[in-house]
């Protein structure tokens, strides 16, 4: 017997993504995530470059309005379809350029993925 998947069970742009860190700032509407390194051979390497144990980077106003718009409830394709009207061409190829920004801060821990279908389940339980 064969399976066949439904076709939206595994669309990316059905997924939601959801913030796992907390330790950011907001200055000038621009977002800085804030990095320790707090495991040991991140502090020992710190140590020996000189370099802070406490790190922020910059975000431009792209990936700082994508971070804003990580909630909880978007899903990526609303995500790329606010975008568009915001940017028009300036964030074109938008969800090419999203996917490749999302897959990154997820890689990081920065953030996870929620399917639809995931939050609903878990709502039932309530």
């Amino acid at each position: 017997m064969i399976f066949k998947k439904k076709k939206n069970e595994n669309n990316f742009m059905l997924y939601i993504p959801m913030k796992n860190r907390s330790n950011w700032m907001q200055k000038d509407n621009v977002i800085y995530p804030i990095f320790k390194h707090d495991n040991l051979i991140d502090r020992f390497v710190a140590w020996l470059t000189r370099k802070p144990t406490i790190r922020d980077i910059r975000l431009d106003k792209l990936c700082t309005r994508v971070w804003q718009l990580i909630d909880g409830s978007n899903n990526v394709y609303r995500i790329g379809q606010i975008l568009i009207k915001e940017f028009d061409k300036d964030c074109e190829p938008v969800y090419e350029r999203l996917t490749v920004y999302l897959r990154f801060l997820s890689r990081r821990g920065w953030i996870r993925f929620k399917k639809k279908s995931d939050l609903s389940n878990s709502n039932a339980n309530l």
